[in-house]
């Protein structure tokens, strides 16, 4: 598991809901990712990340707060370092 959050968010969130939104999402980016992680986005109610060797990791959010791994796209050794969504379809380098 990867070290990926600065707890220090919470000063900035003023609800209880906003820091456990917050807390499961580091929760759910450090999962899955064996390298440090270079980018994160969010679209719709996915929330896409990518590793210093360039493995990207697709989760799915779900009402009950928790974030499940829809889809992993291994990397070849180069960072991932830019991620964006184009009609349902994941453009990376």
């Amino acid at each position: 598991m990867v070290e990926c959050c600065d707890l220090t968010l919470n000063k900035y969130l003023h609800s209880f809901s906003q820091r456990l939104l917050i807390a499961n999402v580091c929760e759910a980016i450090s999962t899955g990712h064996n390298h440090p992680i270079t980018v994160v986005i969010g679209y719709g109610d996915n929330l896409v990340s990518g590793d210093e060797n360039g493995d990207i990791v697709v989760r799915k959010y779900f009402d009950d707060g928790s974030f499940r791994v829809k889809h992993t796209i291994k990397g070849s050794g180069s960072p991932c370092n830019c991620i964006d969504v184009w009609k349902s379809i994941i453009v990376a380098g």
